[in-house]
């Protein structure tokens, strides 16, 4: 054994990212930054019609959509597209999704999160 580890590739459904021989689906990562996002007070949800009431019905198909992983070794760059709730600071609100959204990633996956780049699709009028 040369003593290498291996690093699985894009191409793989993988992320480039590996932690001790630990592989972290791409799939992963973006559900884990989708759903901290929604956590966050002042989102409505995330471009592509996911909220947080029908986040059980994540899928692979539809985070593509709104979330977008780029890693490197231990780091990773996370994109977002979300809806804001009217009456919300953006700007408040957008720091507060970075914020989440860097540490829950962090803490689930031990990635460091070297940023989160946030695009405003739209503001939603609740009833």
């Amino acid at each position: 054994m040369s003593g290498e580890k291996s690093r699985p590739t894009e191409g793989e459904g993988y992320s480039a990212c590996a932690l001790s021989g630990v592989k972290i689906a791409d799939e992963v990562v973006s559900a884990i930054a989708a759903i901290s996002a929604m956590e966050t007070k002042g989102v409505y949800g995330l471009n592509g019609g996911i909220t947080y009431s029908n986040r059980n019905k994540l899928s692979a198909k539809a985070l593509k959509k709104c979330v977008k992983i780029i890693c490197t070794d231990r780091d990773a760059v996370i994109y977002l597209s979300i809806l804001i709730k009217y009456g919300f600071s953006i700007p408040e609100t957008c720091d507060a999704v970075k914020e989440k959204v860097a540490s829950a990633v962090g803490n689930m996956t031990g990635l460091r999160v070297s940023s989160v780049h946030i695009k405003v699709k739209d503001v939603i009028v609740e009833d």
